[in-house]
């Protein structure tokens, strides 16, 4: 390569990178000032000079960004921390204060690291599972934390070593109760439907909740009457709103009803003893209340799944009851176009036999008759065959005979859909062993795929290009490109799940169907996306046959 290509190339991967450093950059600009205001809108009750309150949101919001966008992001929570720090504490002692920076840095990017990489936890907390996961690693993780940072404080005279352990306690509770509070919100306000807040129902809960707030912290009780008493009654709206909204409602109806007890904390001017006792009961509300949210929402998705599934079955049943009566069409079809065959080619022989010399256009337009009428059982047969039952029989196959018939059936769906299907020169010459019926559906479902995706695109004059590349480790590899638009990125990794679709009428089982159907063949089925401008392709390998496969 030349110098200046060289000198090109660089130049292109320096962009490339400063591209790439722009999204971090708006991660960092948004998580940073976001830490630094949650931590001053919290620094009530704080012991003197460590800084450690009730209630600590910050770590929570430091889980989200290191579940959501990948462990590298875990030195920001070191910088954000040193400058809280610095700013709102002001860092009264140096080396304890650089501890105290380190050590949730290392501890909640060590509970994210097990939550992704060890325990398959799903940041979308579709499950209970994941939300009890994230419980179990804040519960284990928060002690752990408060340990190792406020530890560096004994030598100091900030912490008196007969409050060592209640400094630890209360700094484990306050990361615990910030976490179980902003976390789930957080993870689940992206799935929230906004619709959802701004009904009636929502705005009675909401109501409630405040009345009950201000009939705890903002009457003024007798002294002798102890206004915990009265904290259960904050357990009904919020049981309310987890069992008609589900988690997300439940996550917001719990930063509500924290937001109301911090307000009146601060100014009823209450004790500190008073505000851990708080935490501690808003603690236990909010672990019941994102349960029992969590269960909710795992209820409806096994019923929304269950009915999903219902449907398929009565449709797959009915797909089944079409087949049937397709197949004995095609049969009975088949007959009276054989004999339709049969009259034409006695005709045709009649005709040039006769006396008379027939006009020329008669034994033309029989001979077309009896082509469309060949072409008209080839295609009955086609389907019937299609359409049979039967084991599984693997044989040799020539790839481009199988493609083909493949296309002949999908040609007329496809025509009504202005597609186009390309065969490439690669499928000749190559073998396959596989099972002739079974291999033909997996194609016509790419095939059919491929035409719904162009179709539901609008763009004129689509086409679907099917080739093989050179076979590697004995086996035949087919591949379908098309023009249509591709899977996209966040559904690659879901494309083979079953019921899962992109299509409004889909059932989701076609890919999984023939996934599980080349495999049980020893083959694979595997989709690559979409690459510079390369469109995304389906590869279909199985086994060679004796080595034709050039």
């Amino acid at each position: 390569m030349s110098s200046a290509g060289q000198t090109g190339e660089a130049a292109g991967l320096r962009l490339a990178r400063r591209l790439r450093l722009w999204p971090e950059l708006g991660v960092a600009l948004g998580y940073v000032p976001l830490y630094l205001l949650l931590d001053w809108a919290s620094s009530f009750h704080a012991l003197p000079g460590v800084g450690i309150t009730p209630w600590n949101p910050p770590p929570g919001l430091s889980l989200v960004l290191l579940l959501l966008f990948g462990l590298r992001y875990a030195p920001l929570l070191f910088v954000a921390a040193l400058v809280a720090e610095i700013l709102v504490r002001g860092i009264p002692a140096p080396l304890p204060g650089l501890m105290a920076c380190l050590a949730p840095t290392v501890g909640y990017t060590f509970s994210a690291w097990v939550l992704r990489r060890r325990l398959a936890f799903d940041p979308e907390l579709r499950t209970l599972r994941d939300l009890l996961l994230l419980m179990f690693a804040a519960a284990v993780a928060t002690p752990l934390v408060a340990l190792a940072a406020v530890a560096p404080y004994l030598p100091t005279s900030l912490i008196d070593g007969s409050d060592f352990w209640v400094a630890v306690f209360r700094y484990a509770l306050g990361d615990f109760v910030g976490i179980m509070v902003t976390t789930p919100l957080i993870l689940r306000l992206r799935h929230s439907d906004p619709k959802l807040i701004a009904t009636p129902e929502a705005f009675a809960q909401a109501l409630i909740t405040v009345l009950f707030l201000w009939f705890l912290f903002g009457l003024e009780l007798e002294e002798e009457i102890d206004e915990f008493r009265y904290f259960y009654l904050l357990f009904l709206p919020l049981i309310w709103i987890a069992l008609r909204q589900g988690l997300s409602g439940a996550a917001l109806g719990c930063l509500v009803i924290q937001i109301g007890i911090v307000a009146a904390t601060v100014l009823n001017e209450e004790d500190v003893p008073k505000a851990v006792d708080l935490q501690l009961l808003m603690l236990s509300l909010a672990v019941s209340g994102l349960i029992t949210g969590a269960i909710v929402d795992e209820r409806r998705a096994e019923e929304l799944a269950r009915r999903r599934l219902s449907d398929q079955l009565a449709h797959l049943a009915r797909l089944s009851l079409s087949g049937e009566i397709a197949s004995g069409l095609a049969h009975e079809l088949n007959q009276p176009l054989a004999a339709l065959v049969n009259y034409l080619r006695a005709s045709i022989t009649m005709l040039n036999r006769a006396e008379f010399k027939p006009p020329e256009e008669a034994t033309e337009t029989l001979v077309k008759a009896e082509s469309q009428a060949l072409r008209a059982g080839e295609a009955l047969r086609r389907l019937r065959d299609f359409l049979k039952r039967g084991e599984v029989k693997l044989s040799t196959l020539e790839v481009r005979a199988v493609v083909a018939n493949a296309v002949a059936i999908i040609a007329p769906y496809a025509r009504n859909h202005d597609v186009a299907f390309h065969m490439h020169e690669s499928l000749d010459g190559r073998y396959l062993i596989a099972d002739r019926i079974q291999l033909t559906q997996i194609l016509l479902n790419l095939f059919a795929n491929a035409v719904e995706a162009i179709g539901q695109s609008g763009t004129p004059g689509g086409w679907v290009t099917v080739s093989a590349l050179p076979a590697r480790e004995g086996m035949v590899e087919i591949v379908v490109t098309d023009s249509g638009p591709g899977i996209g990125p966040e559904h690659v990794d879901r494309v083979f799940d079953s019921f899962f679709t992109t299509k409004s009428e889909g059932m989701g089982l076609g890919l999984a169907i023939s996934q599980t159907l080349i495999q049980a063949q020893g083959g694979r089925l595997w989709y690559e996306p979409r690459q510079d401008q390369q469109p995304g392709a389906f590869h279909l390998a199985l086994p060679a046959s004796g080595g034709q496969y050039g």
